[in-house]
């Protein structure tokens, strides 16, 4: 839809009736389908230019209790890309140049109102092909700008606002306050930026720039110094590296993948040793402990065999086993069992089950992997002592909080392992899904415990949450649909 196709709706500035009159009869020879809103104060004339429908602004030069350059100010402030037309019987030729050079679209004098109806035209006209730059610039993200050196100011142009979340007067009237927005990482690579487009051409750089609600956004910088001033494009790219990030993931998975295919033949090996030597113990005379002992070993080799096969399984890609339903509390409840023979004996153990808890539908031996990972990992984090806790439970999964994880609403049993370590660090959090990443010494730990355990619950439909805090601990939060 055009500007055309839709009311002509004008704010008019003036303090003559009869002058008033005069021009709305003159417009309407010429559009039909048009209203006007006369007002002759300031607080009139702001509140009338709020009206999201008008589409132009017409002004007398001068009047009693409000000027035409000041209402020009307040509308270049509030509402930037309305036209603005000077129509005033007081103001020379050569002041009409001045307000137009100030930021006025065009002037009539009131002694030449047949020129009107074409002025009102072009301004439109202008209007519509600005409207339709603004939105290609707002779904493009980009706003330009023009920055001072000498006074440290920064003009921007009004869509900054919806990019960086600061209105345009900010970041004009307060020295330093744009570059103490700027990622503490990237500060150094921006300030040599600027100074190396001093003798280039052009420079484009990327940064991390903080949103006026408080996240990081990556913007990238176009930019160029002329006569002492440095002007450009600003553009938010956010998106862009995370598409890059999510491809680095992608990669690193695919890595992953070709190095379980070439290690699990040896760990089949070393897990068919280990399950040898359990049988040959088991036909030995032992102790009722001791058989309990091997009872524990040789389950654990059987699962160990069967991780193996679902290590193969991810390698190879293959299709996921038949997910069927599962008592979490059952499988919790092992887990328990073979963590009490991991932890040392001055860490604490507790199980909280939840009673008649419903059935999920799973890979009982995924989720026992998902579970001995994250107690383990906690069990590392607390280094000699503390308490680990394994609990189950019942949730409601709202349509907001589903919709936001790209879940099914609905309720979900779940089950959490919380510790009481020191907590993830506040800078390390982001990252701990990452494949390969670990903050664990050398040989102590690969970095892909959490990073498998995230892609089995997510292929359960499921979800994997952790909540910490420096010096609070850590809860992760096993969520997973129930059976239907």
């Amino acid at each position: 839809m055009t500007l055309h196709s839709v009311p002509l709706k004008i704010v008019h500035l003036e303090d003559s009736p009869n002058d008033a009159l005069l021009i709305e009869a003159l417009i309407g020879e010429e559009f039909h389908n048009f209203s006007i809103v006369q007002v002759d104060t300031q607080e009139a004339f702001l509140k009338a230019i709020q009206d999201p429908g008008i589409r132009i602004v017409l002004s007398d030069y001068s009047l009693p209790a409000y000027d035409g350059l000041a209402a020009l100010a307040a509308l270049r402030n509030l509402r930037p890309e309305l036209p603005f037309i000077f129509v005033s019987g007081d103001m020379g030729e050569d002041m009409a140049v001045e307000c137009m050079k100030i930021g006025a679209t065009d002037y009539v004098l009131k002694s030449n109102l047949k020129r009107l109806p074409s002025a009102i035209r072009r301004a439109l006209s202008e209007l519509n092909a600005r409207l339709a730059l603004t939105d290609a610039a707002r779904v493009a993200k980009v706003v330009p700008w023009r920055y001072d050196e000498e006074g440290d100011t920064w003009l921007f142009g009004y869509l900054v606002r919806d990019i960086l979340g600061y209105p345009p007067e900010v970041l004009k009237s307060t020295p330093g306050f744009l570059k103490s927005k700027v990622h503490a990482e990237d500060v150094a690579r921006f300030n040599m930026f600027f100074a190396l487009a001093k003798e280039r051409d052009r420079v484009d750089f990327d940064c991390r720039l903080e949103h006026g609600d408080g996240h990081w956004l990556w913007t990238r910088w176009i930019l160029a110094w002329s006569d002492g001033r440095c002007r450009g494009v600003l553009q938010d790219i956010t998106e862009l590296h995370s598409a890059q990030d999510a491809l680095i993931q992608s990669q690193r998975i695919e890595t992953l993948g070709t190095m379980i295919g070439g290690i699990t033949h040896d760990f089949g090996n070393l897990i068919a040793s280990m399950s040898g030597a359990t049988q040959v113990l088991a036909m030995s005379p032992l102790t009722e402990k001791q058989q309990r002992h091997v009872e524990i070993l040789a389950k654990s080799c059987e699962r160990a065999m069967e991780f193996k096969r679902e290590l193969l399984r991810l390698a190879r890609r293959e299709d996921a086993p038949v997910r069927l339903p599962v008592d979490l509390n059952e499988v919790t409840q092992e887990a328990v069992t073979l963590l009490g023979h991991a932890l040392p004996k001055s860490m604490e153990l507790n199980f909280q089950p939840c009673e008649n808890l419903p059935l999920v539908q799973g890979v009982h031996t995924q989720l026992l992997q998902v579970l001995m990972n994250l107690g383990i990992n906690a069990r590392d984090a607390m280094v000699d002592k503390g308490r680990l806790m394994l609990r189950t439970g019942l949730m409601e999964f709202s349509n907001g909080a589903a919709e936001g994880a790209h879940r099914a609403p609905g309720k979900y049993a779940f089950v959490d392992v919380e510790d009481t370590g020191p907590g993830i660090p506040t800078e390390v959090l982001p990252r701990i899904f990452e494949p390969f990443f670990t903050t664990k010494g050398e040989e102590k730990g690969t970095g892909l415990g959490l990073a498998i355990a995230r892609a089995i619950i997510h292929q359960h439909d499921g979800l994997l949450k952790v909540d910490t805090a420096p010096e609070q601990g850590t809860c992760f939060r096993v969520l997973l649909p129930l059976a239907c």
